[in-house]
């Protein structure tokens, strides 16, 4: 009896740590999503501001 209990403890501690382990990776996940989203946000902000610059340079080489 005391064998099978020794078993199901042990494999109670491998579900746990497996458990842990994979809320660990959904965390850090979750948080590798988030800053790739701010980062193409910033690609976003990055080129409207390069064509409005490219906008203006050709309005102002037309304009001479």
């Amino acid at each position: 009896m005391t064998k099978i209990n020794i078993g199901l403890i042990g494999i109670l501690i491998i579900l746990l740590t497996l458990i842990l382990i994979l809320n660990y990776i959904h965390t850090n996940q979750n948080q590798i999503l988030d800053e790739l989203e701010m980062i193409k946000a910033s690609i976003g902000d990055l080129d409207y501001d390069i064509h409005e610059i490219e906008e203006k340079l050709e309005d102002l080489i037309e304009s001479k």
